[in-house]
């Protein structure tokens, strides 16, 4: 006996995936076209799903789980005892053909998103390998509120009042290639060196 898929439907072109907020029909229950089954949301939109037709609902979502746009939600079945498809296994990333790497060390690297392929294949890599790329230190996180300006010159004042105005970035500082202004203050926020400086401040998360 056929059945029919109920998908999580795209709410918004710019959110891949939607979260099950609510199942509004138990497991096994006869809905009817147009009953309300599911209430899903993203970041901007909630929506609710409607059965498209009539059928048993089987549920395969949970509320609260968060599933991609397509992904299914429930099947609707001609019995309350329809079997199921068995859930859809991905088999995990093959190691590139060259890669000399033991079963631990590969497991580790899958566990820590570690791409295999990136990995040096003019060696054995082991366990102790992979920890130590973990333990490699990473680039602080970028804030889009957290900038710096560019130049001190005769425009920075008015640039610097209207952030100022707006309230909406910390203004780490200005970054002027003229070193007589290295130091000195625009509405005090200090001119914390020139080009060369810029490196530090990305490391710094500006």
């Amino acid at each position: 006996m056929p059945l029919h898929p109920i998908a999580v439907p795209m709410l918004n072109a710019n959110e891949p995936e939607a979260r099950l907020v609510q199942i509004h029909a138990p497991e096994g229950s006869l809905v009817k076209p147009g009953d309300l089954l599911f209430t899903i949301e993203t970041t901007k939109a909630a929506s609710e799903v409607e059965a498209p037709q009539g059928g048993y609902l089987r549920l395969i979502a949970a509320e609260g789980q968060t599933l991609a746009v397509g992904e299914t939600l429930a099947y609707l079945a001609d019995s309350a005892g329809e079997a199921l498809p068995a859930p859809q296994i991905t088999p995990p990333p093959a190691a590139p053909s060259n890669l000399r790497i033991t079963k631990p060390a590969q497991a580790l690297a899958e566990e820590r998103g570690i791409a295999l392929d990136s990995l040096p294949q003019d060696r054995l890599i082991t366990e102790a390998f992979i920890r130590s790329l973990s333990a490699s230190p990473q680039p602080a996180p970028v804030s889009s509120a957290r900038i710096i300006l560019y130049g001190a010159g005769g425009h920075a004042k008015a640039v610097l009042e209207m952030m100022q105005s707006l309230g909406v970035f910390e203004i780490a500082g200005i970054v002027d290639d003229n070193p007589s202004l290295h130091g000195t203050l625009v509405l005090g926020v200090p001119v914390l060196g020139g080009a060369e400086s810029l490196p530090s401040l990305a490391a710094q998360g500006v």
